[in-house]
């Protein structure tokens, strides 16, 4: 039997309404070779579902196609599933005049006629201002916290959150996502089908947000209200192409303190100069920081660019997997001839910078020997990138290893050696690694 579907779809406002039909021809067909035998009653029916769904997914693409710029097509939901009730088929048949343009009616025990017939409706929303990325491991309730301050902005222009789960072992985040914060349309989660760390997922995250900002966020923090508007009126501004909110950190017990207001690193030794690192932050700084952009290479914490520079950079240098990787995107922001800047009076509550391991080796950015290996073994492959070749040799020959040194012996001391070395086998990897790349001239 040629089969023959055939559907109507119309918008009213942000629903778009849908009706797709085999219609009464293919039911009494269905009828006929179900006498036959269960095999063809079987094979006859999974042939009408496979129909249908081709004919629903046609009008959604047609919906779809017929959208303004920036707007979006939430997938189809039909009556019976998830929340919406039987009865909402009768609203869907009216809106679309089927019964008479289609032949499909319902029944008092709502179900439709003919029987391989559906309604669904989809729910147009605009393309966001701000797309926030929340990459996460393992952490799904930190991101869930994070999420729900970012929920709270009071930023009118329009949010959506890309969550990527970097292939976590320990929970399911997207269903934890879901069980906390609800069917929200604005929330959106990625998963990793492999764990590749931080600058891979901000990278997923970064390509598939939809907002003219991006603000890569980590897990750990708690947004005050009013940052994503703060960082949203500077970057409008069109010259800077990445902004940062002020990173606090707090304690378990409350005590407030500034990660840095200016993040740097002596070109020559590889030692950060980060400006007002762990000083307290009271009312009175926070008073004198109102209204301040303090010039910066980048933030270690969260940070909102352009998508048009983040794509005109090529997103994060993945091969650093974590550490370094947004100490080089902001670099090169700045190398790409925008301004970076840290918005002084945009503060976000760094809430997990201690909640793991010892405090003191955690201040140090670290607290596991692959940790270790990667922020040793980065450092001087970030100098090959960005420094002079003496400012290059001078980390790698002097001052790379007198801080892995250091490094060691703090960490046998307070009963970490293998942290210790982690540290000592990533300096050793990347020495070596840079050593046989000092013959290729990279971009300055």
């Amino acid at each position: 039997m040629p089969i023959e579907p055939k559907g109507v779809w119309r918008r009213e406002g942000d629903t778009v309404y849908l009706c797709g039909t085999l219609g009464a021809a293919f039911d009494t067909w269905q009828r006929a070779r179900a006498a036959v035998s269960a095999a063809e009653a079987y094979s006859t029916q999974r042939l009408g579902l496979e129909e249908i769904e081709r004919e629903m997914d046609r009008l959604e693409s047609e919906a779809r196609a017929a959208l303004a710029p920036g707007e979006k097509l939430l997938p189809r939901r039909s009556p019976g599933y998830g929340e919406l009730p039987l009865a909402l088929s009768r609203e869907i048949l009216a809106k679309l005049d089927a019964t008479k343009r289609l032949g499909v009616s319902v029944t008092d025990s709502e179900l439709l006629v003919p029987s391989k017939s559906v309604t669904a409706i989809c729910k147009v929303v605009a393309a966001p201002t701000v797309s926030v990325v929340i990459p996460t491991y393992n952490r799904a309730d930190a991101a869930v916290h994070c999420a729900r301050s970012v929920l709270a902005s009071d930023f009118a222009g329009g949010i959506e959150i890309v969550i990527v789960d970097d292939c976590s072992s320990k929970c399911i985040v997207a269903d934890h996502v879901h069980r906390e914060l609800g069917d929200d349309p604005r929330i959106k989660v990625i998963r990793h089908e492999r764990n590749k760390n931080t600058a891979a997922a901000h990278n997923t995250g970064g390509y598939a947000a939809r907002g003219k900002y991006i603000f890569f966020l980590d897990d750990d923090n708690e947004l005050k209200t009013d940052v994503i508007s703060k960082l949203v009126a500077v970057l409008e501004r069109g010259e800077h192409g990445l902004v940062a909110p002020l990173a606090v950190n707090v304690t378990p017990e409350g005590e407030k303190t500034v990660w840095a207001k200016a993040f740097e690193f002596n070109r020559w030794t590889s030692v950060p100069k980060n400006a007002d690192a762990n000083v307290p932050y009271t009312d009175e700084y926070e008073r004198g920081m109102s209204g301040r952009l303090i010039d910066s290479w980048y933030s270690p914490n969260g940070y909102m660019m352009p998508k048009a520079v983040f794509e005109q950079l090529d997103g994060f240098y993945e091969w650093f997997g974590m550490y370094m990787e947004e100490s080089d995107i902001g670099l090169r922001t700045l190398e790409a001839g925008w301004k970076v800047a840290i918005v002084g009076n945009a503060v976000t509550w760094h809430r997990h910078y201690n909640d793991a391991g010892d405090p003191v080796m955690r201040r140090f950015a670290t607290n596991t020997p692959r940790k270790a290996f990667l922020m040793s073994r980065n450092r001087l492959h970030f100098a090959w990138r960005h420094y002079t070749l003496l400012q290059t040799l001078s980390i790698m020959f002097v001052f790379a290893p007198l801080i892995t040194a250091r490094y060691l012996v703090m960490s046998v001391v307070r009963g970490w050696p293998k942290i210790g070395l982690g540290f000592v086998s990533g300096y050793l990897t990347g020495f070596f690694q840079v050593l046989f790349k000092l013959p290729v001239r990279w971009k300055r």
